[in-house]
């Protein structure tokens, strides 16, 4: 997966930057596991405590952590702006 990592602070900063991006976001996926490989256009890397992936209009997709992704998934936004939330399949 090409993917970037968005840090943030608290989940209030995370929430914040889900509602200005809303009109971007095509999928949110949960992955099976907490550790997602990611290349970042020039080496691989694996990335621990993911919490859900956002697929971006553009193909971005940032990964964002488990203990901020609970706060968007429990919020309700996504369910809100009709944007489907898929669990990841096992390749």
């Amino acid at each position: 997966m090409k993917g970037e990592i968005q840090y943030f602070e608290n989940s209030d900063e995370m929430l914040r930057y889900v509602q200005e991006k809303s009109d971007d976001i095509v999928r949110v996926v949960i992955p099976m596991w907490t550790s997602v490989k990611v290349h970042d256009g020039t080496r691989e890397h694996w990335i621990w405590n993911v919490g859900i992936v956002l697929h971006m209009l553009n193909g971005d997709k940032i990964v964002m952590e488990r203990t901020h992704s609970n706060t968007i998934l429990a919020d309700g936004i996504l369910k809100r702006m009709r944007i489907p939330v898929i669990f990841m399949q096992p390749e």
